[in-house]
């Protein structure tokens, strides 16, 4: 499976930016090329590649905000399967937060170019009254509030303990990260096989996941400066893996 022609820019991109993320956010791509060609004869570990694609993806968010030194961003570990694979369900709970905006027909478009033979990505929206298209200059130096606070996207996060079927979401969070060592190793049932269409299906949404994940990477590491609504998510993340105490202050760091 090829990249399309804005992958391809995403992939350049990557590969241009400070270590250690540009070798992760690179290798995040590379573990998805070789899932796809292995799909046929070994479909489980093409599925296991995947979820290293995603993991390698969310590790280069990690170290971009150690780089740009975020407050709480040391809480994050990249060792950690739980910590790395919450970061996709995150942004889904993120975007069902953003239900609204979307409907409203803001209409969010990434775009990478190069100004003054630089590369730059950003994203604009079209805004719901003048149905003008804006685009945020530093992209995420704004917060979201609810009734006049910074909100956690607490409300938003109990969301996934609905489609986990769990009490806890860092019970549901647990189970995705054991899920995957499931297709590697035998159990008293058994051996456990991956059916070969499902596999496709798969590498194709984590194309897809892996690339939004890496949108999130750059807009975070292109920026020098440390941007608003980007410590509110980290503070919310790092909240949501229980990581900080209830009382956390949430407003971002001046």
């Amino acid at each position: 499976m090829e990249l399309d022609d804005f992958q391809h820019k995403v992939f350049d991109f990557v590969k241009s930016r400070p270590s250690p993320g540009c070798h992760c956010s690179a290798n995040a791509f590379m573990h998805l090329k070789k899932a796809w060609k292995i799909r046929k004869i070994d479909p489980e570990m093409a599925y296991f590649r995947c979820g290293c694609a995603e993991e390698e993806a969310a590790t280069a968010i990690f170290q971009s905000l150690k780089r740009l030194k975020y407050a709480n961003a040391k809480k994050l570990n990249f060792r950690n399967h739980v910590h790395k694979l919450a970061v996709e369900p995150f942004i889904w709970v993120i975007n069902k937060a953003a239900t609204v905006f979307h409907e409203a027909g803001c209409k969010p478009e990434v775009t990478i170019t190069e100004e003054q033979g630089k590369k730059v990505i950003y994203w604009s929206f079209i805004h719901p009254e003048t149905r003008q298209r804006f685009r945020p200059v530093p992209p995420f130096n704004f917060v979201s509030k609810v009734n006049g606070s910074i909100y956690d996207f607490s409300l938003h996060t109990d969301l996934l303990k609905d489609i986990g079927n769990v009490k806890e979401v860092i019970d549901y969070l647990r189970n995705g990260a054991n899920n995957r060592n499931l297709f590697l190793y035998a159990s008293s049932q058994g051996i456990r096989k991956i059916d070969e269409i499902f596999v496709e299906k798969f590498i194709k949404e984590q194309y897809r996941n892996v690339t939004i994940l890496l949108i999130i990477y750059l807009l975070i590491d292109t920026c020098n400066e440390q941007q608003s609504f980007v410590q509110q998510c980290l503070n919310a993340f790092i909240k949501m893996l229980g990581q900080l105490p209830k009382e956390i202050e949430l407003e971002p760091s001046q």
